[in-house]
């Protein structure tokens, strides 16, 4: 199962809450946000540690246009209500 950025994990929290279990379609593995970025004309980087996003963080200013910094993220779903 995908974690993190693989998953569209709202939809996953609306399936549970309302008995649905497995829904398809809400795994997406391997995407690279980054590259997907970049396709735009977005300059896109992963980061994987808290010092990675420090500097490029650091690095950001108003005047460079926009950027995407993906950072994974840890799947923790809670009921809703």
């Amino acid at each position: 199962m995908a974690e993190g950025n693989e998953i569209y994990g709202i939809l996953r929290g609306f399936a549970s809450e309302f008995g649905f279990s497995g829904p398809p379609g809400l795994d997406l593995p391997g995407l690279d946000m980054a590259r997907i970025a970049e396709g735009y004309g977005v300059p896109g980087r992963r980061v994987d540690t808290g010092e990675e996003l420090a500097a490029e963080l650091a690095e950001v200013s108003a005047d460079r246009g926009p950027r995407l910094i993906e950072v994974p993220i840890t799947t923790e779903t809670r009921p809703l209500g």
